[in-house]
């Protein structure tokens, strides 16, 4: 069935197959929000995966959006995300 969803064209079948803990790949000191949003791109069903904006939106970027952030050279962080525009 994943199959189906990834290419509608293919007609076999995968064995199946246990997952493995992403701390495996990436290490136990990885932040619990960065193994969160990987396991979400990298999700295998498409309808189920995170779009750019969504991604974007995870909790493990908050870190870049806090006003006043500088780069480690001290100099501002660049804008990074679209602010609304002010009226009035």
């Amino acid at each position: 069935e994943d199959c189906k969803l990834m290419n509608p064209k293919h007609h076999g079948n995968l064995p199946p197959h246990s997952g493995k803990p992403w701390d495996q790949f990436w290490g136990k000191k990885t932040p619990t929000d960065g193994i969160d949003i990987m396991s979400k791109i990298l999700c295998y069903r498409p309808n189920e995966r995170l779009n750019a904006t969504q991604a974007m939106a995870h909790p493990f970027f908050d870190e870049i959006k806090k006003p006043g952030l500088k780069m480690h050279d001290g100099k501002p962080v660049p804008p990074l995300f679209d602010e609304p525009e002010k009226t009035g």
